[in-house]
């Protein structure tokens, strides 16, 4: 499906019967407001064949990243069992995939929002797979900012530690990365939390750009 045909198909078919306030930028419909927390369905075309799936998937914008990434999304429609489409060629064609989309994100995305599009449901989620898997760079950096924008600044600095010790484990230079960009807002954080949080804010500032996503300057910590 092209990219095109998919964000007017959006226009046209979904996004006037979602509840309240929705952007198409990029090749994602995402929920305003978009603070710390992105909710977003992405197209996904198989390369193996003529269809198409869409990703469900909220990531925090805190932990730089110059890509969608976990830890918490799945296939839109997985659970209810119909979770991919014929790709249309014309926004005419893509009408009854679209109108199955639309279901689909009412039963099965929006109370995935719901329930961890915000920060404390997201914390319970990744706090979870954190300690299910220790030695995942990336969901030792999420608990970072986490507890950091929480406020708990000695939690922090241990989850920096784990995400050290994570990423000593792996033999890559985005791992070296992670655990550098980590370790020094930890220490930041150590002598002026806030001034920590505005490091955040910059790292959110950061992938909103390699998203495409536009600035919220007028978000506060």
């Amino acid at each position: 499906m092209k990219t095109h045909v998919w964000e007017r198909s959006l226009a046209r078919y979904v996004v006037p019967d979602l509840p309240g306030s929705w952007s198409i930028v990029g090749g994602l419909l995402y929920r305003e407001p978009s603070d710390w927390l992105l909710c977003y369905l992405s197209l996904h075309n198989w390369p193996w064949g003529t269809n198409f799936s869409v990703y469900l998937g909220v990531q925090l914008l805190a932990a730089p990243a110059t890509s969608l990434r976990g830890p918490l999304g799945r296939e839109l429609g997985h659970a209810n069992g119909k979770s991919f489409w014929p790709s249309p060629k014309t926004i005419k064609d893509a009408e009854p995939a679209m109108q199955e989309i639309l279901q689909q994100i009412h039963t099965d995305a929006l109370p995935f929002f719901d329930e961890v599009g915000n920060l404390p449901g997201y914390r319970i989620g990744a706090e979870e797979r954190a300690r299910r898997q220790p030695d995942d760079v990336y969901f030792q950096e999420t608990v970072f900012c986490l507890r950091l924008l929480d406020g708990d600044v000695d939690s922090a600095i241990r989850a920096a530690e784990a995400t050290a010790r994570a990423a000593s484990r792996e033999d890559a230079p985005w791992a070296a990365e992670i655990a550098r960009w980590v370790t020094d807002a930890a220490q930041v954080a150590a002598q002026n939390r806030q001034e920590a949080l505005n490091l955040l804010r910059r790292n959110a500032d950061t992938t909103r750009t390699n998203l495409g996503l536009p600035m919220q300057r007028d978000a506060s910590a």
